[in-house]
């Protein structure tokens, strides 16, 4: 963003004014005149471009949520909209994947339609009928999921979520439909572990206190602690507050929870059976990023392997390397024994 005026307000008296800014993230607004740093009673109202028509102002403060299901995901997101009325911020994508407006393509969906034109001069009539399925699908998408509104030039624009880009809604749907499958020991650990993401999810985002028992450099890499080891809680508070405007900083809080919520001394009596269908829900294209690996790993060398047993451990390797594909470096160090 460029130009617009910046009016920095505590209650209703207006603390500072900025004519020119680039970008909010966090609670530092960054401008031609150097950064902003708001505290926690201020609030920003700005002006923006003239092409947008509209002034607006955000509620900074989230609400807790109820717990349960993969519609977790969906009420935070609703209660992001709810502060975030006429805004240019929209939630973090491991909530709910990215906001379109209703019925557009997808970035992804966007690249077929143009493979398929390139191929119109050739295959004119299967390109066509390819971009009119891409779009009826995402028509079809859209319809059945939740609509979320903001306000833009005096009108309400309709957006839509991609919960197949997600990562909270997409796998709690994803574990929930494995469930069935699973021992009685991996559903009650199942359940526990779904319920245990959620809550530490509400301990970032809402109390802004969340710890990770199990990532240490999470917690040493945000100055959670000084060099004696004392917890700093304003550091904590500082780096929560705001946490779903700062894309790199969500998605670090997102995946440290994981080897808190799985707790590795339960997992490690789960069967081969769970464990098998467990480290295989994960989709391939999961197992390609670093924050997964990363978290596997943290889970995977507080396993004990004496509990687990070799033969069992054996078989979730095999079976698990076969079905991820592509060995990763973390791999030996994970199924080391």
């Amino acid at each position: 963003m460029a130009g617009g005026k910046i009016t920095i307000r505590a209650g209703k008296k207006i603390t500072k004014t900025s004519e020119k800014y680039s970008i909010y993230t966090d609670r530092l607004t960054l401008n031609s005149n150097g950064p902003i740093k708001l505290t926690s009673d201020q609030e920003i109202v700005y002006g923006v471009p003239k092409q947008y028509g509209h002034k607006a102002s955000c509620n900074y403060t989230p609400k807790s949520v109820s717990l349960g299901g993969k519609d977790y995901y969906i009420r935070r997101v609703m209660d992001f909209f709810d502060r975030h009325k006429s805004c240019m911020h929209f939630p973090p994508v491991y909530y709910y994947g990215d906001f379109r407006i209703f019925g557009t393509l997808t970035s992804s969906e966007e690249t077929e339609v143009r493979r398929a034109r390139i191929s119109e001069s050739r295959y004119p009539n299967v390109s066509r009928e390819k971009v009119e399925k891409i779009r009826a699908n995402r028509a079809r998408k859209d319809a059945l999921n939740p609509k979320f509104t903001k306000l833009k030039k005096n009108s309400f624009m309709i957006y839509s979520g991609t919960p197949e880009n997600s990562y909270g809604y997409k796998y709690c749907d994803a574990f929930t439909k494995l469930r069935p499958n699973l021992t009685e020991g991996g559903k009650k650990w199942l359940d526990k572990t779904m319920n245990l993401l959620q809550e530490l999810m509400e301990s970032g985002v809402v109390n802004k206190n969340y710890i990770a028992k199990y990532n240490e450099d999470y917690n040493k890499n945000n100055g959670f602690y000084d060099q004696y080891g004392m917890l700093l809680s304003e550091n904590i508070k500082n780096f929560y507050t705001n946490i779903e405007l700062n894309g790199g900083h969500f998605q670090d809080f997102a995946f440290a929870t994981h080897p808190d919520a799985y707790n590795p001394l339960e997992m490690q009596d789960l069967p081969a059976h769970d464990l098998v269908r467990i480290c295989l829900t994960p989709e391939l294209k999961e197992w390609m990023g670093p924050k997964t690996w990363e978290q596997a790993w943290i889970v995977a060398k507080n396993i004990s392997y004496t509990e687990i047993g070799k033969n069992t451990w054996e078989k979730v390797k095999k079976d698990t390397k076969e079905g991820a594909g592509k060995l990763k470096k973390y791999w030996d160090e994970i199924f080391k024994l």
